[in-house]
């Protein structure tokens, strides 16, 4: 029987990573889209032009045994590892995948649930954590390793051995310098150049990059 999958999140980064995920399912066949899962969905609309149909609430696609694998298309990193780890506790299983217009290179280690999009660069000998997203043009130079439910936004690239902590969110076309490290939680504002460490739990923007200001981190930052 081939898998079911379902995309949970309905709004605009939910929908990109349907793109993705069927641009992988066309090229390798590997199961079956059965819609999307989100607890809200504010235009209706914009799923029917997609031509994907809403299977409910998260709750209630998972009552009814809707699907077996699961993308989630989340923006806000600590939303996208709740409802990951309660799909988990269901028994969900993650894919990666990759949009065949994207370069992944050699020895590329993919957590469950990380997605790359169209025309992005992954180099060779570098890890995406679970449910990490590069999205579309953003280039990860070698040695590179990104934690779980990292966000790297259009355009940004990541030079060589950068290092990004859990959850944290580079902005698009920022620039993050080799050897550098991205704190857990931390956010690379759009358009900056990282040419030091960025602590955990912090916002960075400029050129080069500086301190705006602090973040508050969640009872668990694990």
């Amino acid at each position: 029987m081939t898998p079911r999958l379902a995309i949970v999140g309905a709004g605009g980064h939910g929908r990109e990573l349907l793109h993705v995920v069927r641009s992988a399912d066309s090229a390798a066949e590997r199961w079956h889209i059965v819609g999307i899962a989100a607890d809200s969905v504010e235009d209706m609309q914009l799923l029917d032009e997609l031509g994907i149909a809403w299977i409910g609430t998260v709750e209630h696609a998972l009552e009814l045994e809707s699907f077996d694998l699961a993308l989630v298309g989340i923006g806000d990193w600590q939303a996208r590892r709740a409802v990951a780890e309660r799909l988990a506790l269901a028994g969900v299983q993650f894919p990666a995948v990759v949009h065949p217009s994207a370069y992944v290179g050699s020895a590329v280690t993919r957590g469950r649930g990380s997605a790359v999009w169209p025309t992005a660069a992954v180099s060779s000998q570098t890890s995406l954590g679970r449910h990490a997203h590069v999205n579309q043009a953003a280039s990860i130079s070698h040695d590179a390793a990104l934690g779980d439910y990292v966000t790297v936004a259009p355009h940004a690239t990541l030079c060589g051995a950068v290092a990004v902590g859990t959850g944290a969110w580079i902005g698009a076309g920022s620039c993050v310098l080799e050897g550098r490290s991205i704190g857990a939680g931390s956010v690379v504002g759009a358009g900056a150049v990282v040419t030091r460490d960025v602590a955990p739990w912090t916002v960075v923007a400029g050129v080069p990059a500086r301190l705006v200001r602090e973040l508050r981190p969640p009872a668990d930052p694990s």
